[in-house]
């Protein structure tokens, strides 16, 4: 009965005094920072599936921390902040590098993406995702794209040449 009387009168402490809580958790933490993180590491570990349950609870009850924490993730991958991600956004003017149309966002897809070397891994600029999918069909290969571009044009003005001699009921009932 002790315990309980003692846990009950610590949770009223903090709930009165939530400044000085957590300054104390802060200093608690530092203190045992490796030890309270290696027995976090043995409990998910040892309990993976209660892990999981209470990540997908958490994700369930904070959708745009779980869709905030997502974003940070990936621009992180380009060494990127979000405040660096809106500044290209910016000085893009919210457009795609390559086709300069205004994406809107579907679904999970952001309107714009990063396009980045992948060799490399510096970032280029912002893309919207079909433009970014189309370069990346092409391996990101200039030479590739560049045939492509040829090939199109070429058959471009095949197709308009061969519109030209055909018979008028043909060209009108395809």
């Amino acid at each position: 009965m002790r315990k309980k009387e003692d846990a009950a009168r610590k949770r009223a402490w903090r709930k009165a005094h939530p400044e000085s809580a957590r300054a104390a958790a802060r200093r608690y933490y530092a203190k045992n920072r490796e030890r309270i993180r290696e027995v976090s590491r043995v409990y998910r570990k040892n309990h993976p599936e209660i892990v999981k349950k209470q990540y997908q609870r958490y994700c369930a009850a904070h959708p745009e921390k779980r869709r905030l924490s997502r974003r940070r993730k990936t621009l992180a991958q380009y060494g990127l902040s979000i405040g660096d991600f809106d500044c290209l956004v910016a000085v893009q003017k919210g457009r795609c590098a390559v086709c300069g149309r205004k994406p809107v966002r579907h679904g999970h897809i952001p309107p714009l993406v990063v396009d980045h070397d992948h060799q490399k891994m510096h970032v280029r600029k912002l893309l919207c995702q079909q433009c970014n999918t189309g370069l990346g069909m092409f391996r990101d290969n200039p030479k590739i794209l560049g045939a492509a571009a040829r090939y199109r044009r070429q058959t471009q003005n095949e197709w308009e040449a061969r519109q030209l001699t055909l018979p008028l009921e043909l060209v009108t009932n395809e």
